[in-house]
């Protein structure tokens, strides 16, 4: 099985687009960093995506996507 697009990014910081997917056991983002090439990470969760890069602006930036896309739910939904 395929996985599904759930969203996509970009540019931010030193990438030039960043694309998300849900895979049948986890999650998928992938980016095309200018500087190191292709980068890819997975998570059990959407929720997890952004823990797969160290910058603060790129989680913060993948975070809004999600949320913005309806992968996840706000903190303020969920109280």
């Amino acid at each position: 099985m395929a996985g599904r697009a759930i969203g996509q990014t970009g540019p931010i910081w030193h990438f030039q687009y960043l694309r998300m997917y849900e895979l049948p056991k986890g999650f998928l983002i992938a980016g095309h960093d200018l500087r190191e090439g292709i980068k890819v990470g997975f998570a059990d969760t959407a929720e997890g995506l952004p823990r797969c890069f160290e910058n603060d602006g790129v989680r913060e930036f993948i975070e809004d996507e999600l949320r913005f896309r309806g992968v996840i739910g706000s903190e303020h939904a969920r109280a």
